[in-house]
């Protein structure tokens, strides 16, 4: 059986992951960080589905996702790190340390931090995926041709998050291991920019017949979803 661990998976496109991953059949490892959304998905009953309460901001995230690995799996298949914080402030100077700290605990370092707690698990699988849900925003192209004055530390953390899925691919591809980063598109979620016009599911469906295809051959590149096209950084 297929395994994927899904991060920010209580709402938006990490939930619309989780339900269709859950739907094929896969074995799924959904991360969320609050009690109610844990105990919603444990209220499933379903053997296939292994909640970790988490957040990717905690000092021991590798510890509490290793403990339900280790216990539920021996491989992993996929992780998709979907999880992302955005606070839209407007220009630069009103952003303070600590905004842009909490941006890079949650998009950057926490990523980081579950793809080290799952990499045991992708090598030996054999042939494992990581998948970084990025952003257009985090693009020079995007954001000198359509300016956006808002959520500045987002884009910048996001841009972060495109060089390190490129240097972990160069490191984890020895051990059959792509990491790719994604832009899912305009989503219509609870944070949606203003020219919103994807809906979570659709993104979803079209991510995971993506991934289904993805081989040692996959260019590294920041992949537009619901384009089917990479954009240039």
């Amino acid at each position: 059986m297929k395994s994927v661990l899904i991060t920010g998976a209580a709402q938006g496109l990490g939930r619309a992951l989780f339900q269709l991953y859950f739907q094929k059949g896969w074995k799924v490892f959904p991360l969320v960080r609050k009690q109610k959304d844990m105990d919603e998905l444990k209220s499933l009953g379903d053997e296939n589905c292994y909640p970790i309460l988490a957040d990717l901001r905690d000092e021991n995230i590798i510890e509490k996702i290793t403990s339900v690995l280790e216990i539920n799996t021996d491989t992993l298949d996929v992780l998709i790190n979907n999880a992302g914080y955005v606070k839209k402030i407007e220009g630069i100077l009103p952003m303070t340390g600590e905004d842009l700290d909490n941006h890079f605990l949650t998009n950057v370092t926490g990523a980081w931090q579950c793809a080290r707690a799952c990499y045991p698990f992708l090598k030996r699988n054999g042939q494992g995926i990581i998948i970084n849900i990025s952003s257009r925003r985090g693009t020079f192209e995007f954001n000198i041709n359509e300016p956006y004055k808002r959520a500045n530390a987002y884009k910048v953390t996001k841009c972060a998050l495109n060089m390190l899925s490129v240097i972990m691919d160069e490191e984890f591809s020895k051990d059959n291991i792509r990491v790719l980063p994604v832009h899912p598109g305009a989503l219509k979620t609870r944070v949606a920019p203003p020219d919103a016009d994807t809906l979570p599911e659709t993104a979803a469906l079209k991510l995971y017949e993506w991934i289904q295809q993805i081989n040692e051959n996959t260019p590294v590149g920041l992949y537009d979803i619901i384009n089917e096209k990479y954009l240039n950084w």
